[in-house]
């Protein structure tokens, strides 16, 4: 390893073969990489996302049950104020 190779840091070993570079410790982060990584990352995310609400959300089967459940929900929250009410007395 020559101290002119830009690749080199103190605490990177470069292991050259006869047709590959092998690098043991930190590697260089290529910006152009990251990004495409990133990118990838957040298009596959809002892709699920969306066929997440084509397939469930948007339907009015859906709809219907959150609304029950979320009246179903305001009937325990009120029992159990009327128990704990009851309780205390």
């Amino acid at each position: 390893m020559s101290a002119e190779d830009p690749t080199s840091t103190a605490s990177t070993i470069v292991q050259e073969t006869e047709d590959q570079k092998i690098y043991l410790g930190p590697v260089p982060i290529n910006p152009s990489d990251a990004l495409f990584v990133l990118g990838a990352a957040i298009f596959t995310s809002l892709l699920t996302e969306g066929i997440s609400w084509y397939l469930v959300y948007r339907h009015k089967e859906y709809q219907t049950l959150t609304q029950n459940i979320s009246n179903l929900q305001k009937k325990v929250d009120k029992q159990k104020e009327q128990a704990i009410f009851l309780g205390a007395a």
